[in-house]
């Protein structure tokens, strides 16, 4: 998508500009703290159009999508099964996308997900230099309270607390004595994709892979990050873990790598165990960390997350 830059006084500049076009794809279910929040977020910092499947929520997330059906950078689709061999949203999501917003370049954000540049207000600059753009992911442990309030320009995460020296991944300390938090240990990346590249996001949609199904490469971002809001209250804690442990756990145990998602299948196994009572106790021990000295060096602020 190609635009004439005007330099006030001077009429229209001869070099001629691109700017990417980027579409997202979010499938979500019951995040209606965050999903409006997410989807005026990244409209704001430059992207072209969002798709997004409503997968069965029943909190409010279905009326705050209602809102955008105005909207034509916005796409909500109504999921018709929870199921992935029947509705794979990772593969059709792309597919709307490609054929609303002919974009140059796809992205999966969760809900939780913000994109962010520690340099740049907006997309509007050379970040995607790359076919595939590997988006590092950093916890954020600020504002994780009731009264939060989410941001709404990239600058706006600028002092945001983050575990940028994350510790081994969960899976990987399972068999310490004192094992870290999951709340400071290392998270997968996202990737971006180019348009023409992508069929479809697998896993987590940490990866992608091509028509033919070859997996995607993609080269780390020196200039983007992702930044996560994981936890924020008990309320929406307890109910991602309830939803997971009714409809996705037999999904997440059929893969039969033991690190698959261990986090949420240990917190699935502790609410099986202790109910209600397990998962508060979990949720305070994930915040009680951020006091702790032990985790202190493994925050800094956003801004220099990526230096």
């Amino acid at each position: 998508m190609g635009r004439c830059v005007i330099l006030s006084g001077f009429g229209p500049v001869s070099e001629f500009v691109h700017f990417m076009n980027i579409a997202a794809i979010i499938a979500v279910r019951d995040e209606v703290e965050l999903i409006g929040a997410n989807i005026d977020y990244h409209l704001s910092i430059g992207f072209e159009g969002i798709v997004v499947a409503d997968i069965f929520s029943s909190d409010g997330t279905g009326e705050k999508l209602e809102s955008y059906k105005d909207n034509p950078r916005v796409s909500v689709i109504k999921a018709p099964s929870q199921d992935w061999k029947v509705f794979d949203w990772r593969e059709v999501l792309v597919e709307i996308a490609k054929e609303i917003y002919q974009p140059d370049f796809i992205s999966h954000i969760d809900p939780d997900d913000f994109l962010y540049s520690p340099a740049h207000d907006c997309l509007d600059f050379g970040a995607f230099d790359h076919d595939q753009l590997t988006i590092k992911r950093f916890n954020c442990v600020s504002g994780l309270t009731q009264d939060f309030v989410l941001p709404t320009c990239m600058r706006g995460m600028d002092q945001f607390d983050v575990v940028k020296h994350p510790a081994a991944s969960a899976f990987l300390q399972k068999g310490s004595a004192e094992p870290a938090v999951w709340l400071f240990t290392h998270i997968a990346p996202k990737l971006i994709c180019r348009s023409d590249a992508v069929a479809r996001f697998i896993g987590g949609s940490h990866s992608a892979v091509d028509q033919y199904d070859q997996e995607l490469q993609g080269t780390t971002s020196d200039s983007l990050a992702f930044i996560h809001f994981p936890l924020t209250t008990y309320k929406r804690f307890l109910r991602k873990v309830n939803n997971l442990n009714d409809h996705l756990i037999n999904l997440l145990e059929e893969r039969t790598e033991e690190a698959y998602a261990y986090h949420w299948k240990r917190w699935c196994r502790l609410y099986r165990d202790g109910g209600d009572e397990a998962v508060f106790e979990e949720y305070q021990r994930q915040l009680a960390a951020m006091t702790n000295p032990r985790y202190e060096i493994c925050t800094d602020i956003a801004q220099n997350c990526l230096k």
